[in-house]
């Protein structure tokens, strides 16, 4: 299938478990942001953002299907020439917040994080910008800007609500196709 998708929603939203589900069933590349670019110590303040611009510039422009994850829109990459479809995903504040916590405990157990590690710092972080989302307390990084930009925007948009139930495989089959018949 030919096709540029791209995910992207708040911590907790489960964009990653999305796009890793949607790549593989629509057999299209997985590219994620924080992969080909890791997450400096304070999360989403990339100070090499010109560059990073430029190598996923460079990187989109050389492809013809494949399902990006991450936040483009505040690299302005979230638009026609690189996509045809944005997948919003959402979740109440307090649903996030709990779905870092699970995620911790399947990727690291009961293993406390020690105070000051880099780890510590970056799970910190994404717990405030999880609870801080919806009040626009992240700036660019908010539902407040998500929400106007998918009003705006020229693309195809599909709102993804990250449910943990038998909602998920329902809604996730109507998106399938969605995407499967444009």
């Amino acid at each position: 299938m030919k096709s540029r998708i791209l995910v992207f929603g708040a911590p907790g939203s489960f964009s990653e478990k999305l796009a890793d589900q949607l790549s593989s069933d629509l057999e299209l590349e997985y590219l994620n942001l924080f992969d080909l670019f890791p997450l400096p110590e304070k999360v989403h303040q990339h100070e090499n953002t010109p560059e990073i611009l430029e190598n996923l510039t460079q990187l989109l422009k050389g492809k013809q299907s494949y399902l990006f994850h991450g936040s483009l829109i505040r690299f302005d990459l979230a638009r026609e020439e690189f996509f045809e479809h944005l997948i919003f995903t959402h979740a109440p504040r307090l649903e996030r917040i709990s779905n870092l916590r699970e995620e911790h405990l399947r990727r690291d157990g009961e293993k406390i994080l020690e105070e000051g590690t880099r780890e510590f710092r970056l799970f910190n972080q994404k717990m405030y910008w999880a609870s801080q989302y919806d009040q626009g307390g992240m700036g660019r990084e908010s539902k407040i800007l998500h929400d106007d930009f998918c009003r705006k925007t020229g693309l195809k948009v599909h709102r993804f609500r990250a449910y943990q139930d038998a909602r998920w495989n329902e809604q996730y089959e109507t998106l399938l196709n969605e995407i499967r018949s444009s």
